[in-house]
């Protein structure tokens, strides 16, 4: 629903406010538009660029790959954030209904190992351990450079920690 926008016009009084007759752009109505929605129309755009131009999907396939890891970086510390909040906010004496969050947690994490379970045992697989010395190759060029230090700049903090990038 568009509402009008607020265009504020200086005169020899000062100030005044008036509304403006112009519309916002796609653009700005994509921008203030929901999270969900803008997620939604970044994979069917995905889909048809794939679908249209595999080779343009591979190139703009480090954006994706880019968004994929930033998630996973800013998602612990979202949580760990969140968690330390809402015990800060608590009040003594309040219900706090963990109970029920608990058994849904269990509950959850029991199913999710039962089906991997059965799921190993319905798709039988088996692995042979190359014990080949690995050794490190070049770069093969300054994309690959580049988007190796995208990804890192957006890396698992825990990742991170148990990986370090240095040497010594």
């Amino acid at each position: 629903m568009w509402t009008g926008i607020m265009v504020r016009r200086q005169n020899n009084n000062g100030p005044t406010f008036m509304a403006s007759t112009s519309r916002p752009s796609l653009f700005q109505r994509y921008m203030n538009g929901s999270l969900v929605l803008q997620i939604i129309i970044g994979i069917v755009c995905g889909i048809a660029i794939a679908s249209f131009s595999p080779s343009a999907a591979q190139s703009a396939g480090l954006l994706g790959n880019l968004f994929v890891k930033a998630l996973k970086a800013i998602a612990p510390l979202l949580v760990f954030v969140l968690v330390m909040a809402s015990i800060a906010n608590h009040k003594q004496n309040e219900q706090t209904f963990i109970k029920p969050v608990l058994v849904l947690y269990l509950m959850g994490t029991l199913l999710a190992a039962l089906t991997a379970v059965l799921a190993s045992f319905a798709f039988p697989t088996s692995l042979s351990l190359v014990t080949s010395e690995v050794s490190q190759a070049a770069p093969k060029g300054v994309s690959e450079v580049l988007t190796t230090l995208l990804y890192n700049m957006v890396d698992n903090p825990v990742n991170a920690l148990v990986n370090p990038s240095f040497r010594t």
